[in-house]
């Protein structure tokens, strides 16, 4: 950096340069010798190396334009997102239900005086988790609490129905899972049953399905 006595002969200079051009308003000097002229955002100078043309701001067509190009990126990238957020909802949707299938038979299998869980509440639990049958610590609390009228699960929620078909013991079971904002946080329903088939509908508004005859209406995922 320039000291100060440098600076001071420099703008001495520049200012002995103006006089002796006798540079007066609107054109306005610089202590390095030059002067410039401003009008509106435009400014065009002289020094004494030579002419330079400058420009302040941006003019309302550029920012126009600007804006312009940002809402067609936005308009295409959006719905993009949009669609790639739902597949991977309902993909994780699809990966829960096996879970839970996996869940349920464990469960089967660790309580035969129950069968099959009566809730999905009842595969999960709260840690420290202490197995019981109301919390056979068998799904991830995430999953396990994901019922209707919960924040849900990446986008979705679940519910499980023990069914005994007049039986002591629950012999079978509905999953079900719906988005919570259909359209948005997914298209498609899923459900299944003890015989561990995934099946999916499209277009079907309203809570998971929990009868054996409402599931077996969805058609077997391909």
């Amino acid at each position: 950096m320039l000291d100060s006595r440098l600076a001071a002969v420099i703008a001495v200079k520049g200012l002995k340069f103006c006089a002796q051009r006798s540079i007066r308003w609107p054109l306005v000097c610089n202590d390095l010798g030059g002067w410039s002229y401003s009008r509106g955002t435009d400014e065009i100078g002289f020094s004494n190396k030579g002419l330079m043309w400058g420009q302040k701001g941006f003019s309302l067509i550029e920012l126009l334009i600007v804006v312009a190009i940002i809402l067609v990126i936005a308009a295409i990238a959006i719905p993009n997102m949009l669609h790639a957020r739902i597949a991977a909802n309902e993909s994780s949707a699809a990966a829960s239900l096996r879970a839970i299938a996996s869940a349920e038979i464990t469960y089967f299998n660790t309580y035969p005086a129950i069968g099959y869980s009566a809730s999905l509440p009842d595969l999960g639990g709260a840690a420290p988790c202490v197995q019981t049958p109301a919390s056979a610590c068998l799904l991830d609390p995430s999953l396990a609490t994901a019922i209707p009228g919960s924040p849900g699960k990446s986008g979705y929620v679940f519910q499980v129905t023990g069914i005994a078909n007049g039986g002591a013991i629950n012999s079978n079971y509905v999953t079900g899972g719906v988005p919570i904002t259909p359209g948005s946080t997914g298209n498609r329903n899923f459900c299944s049953t003890s015989e561990q088939v995934l099946r999916i509908q499209t277009g079907v508004i309203g809570p998971p399905v929990n009868t054996l005859a409402a599931c077996y209406a969805y058609p077997i995922a391909p």
